[in-house]
């Protein structure tokens, strides 16, 4: 992922699970959301970005990390 995509990952991991993104995390990160952009295909990029971003913010929420207390 780009500089402003490692800086939104980071902050996305900060947000739901109260540290930083790990590089592993960041590496599946950047996978997901070039596959999950190319899925979208051609249209309006800024609604592209915000359809990424937010089913990225769903795969958070989804995590076990997330929904477990240890």
């Amino acid at each position: 992922a780009g500089g402003a995509a490692r800086e939104k990952v980071d902050r996305a991991c900060r947000a739901a699970f109260g540290r930083p993104a790990t590089e592993q995390e960041q590496a599946g990160a950047a996978r997901f959301l070039t596959t999950y952009r190319a899925e979208l295909g051609s249209g309006p990029r800024e609604k592209a970005d915000v359809q990424t971003w937010a089913a990225y913010a769903r795969v958070l929420f989804g995590s076990n990390e997330f929904l477990c207390v240890d």
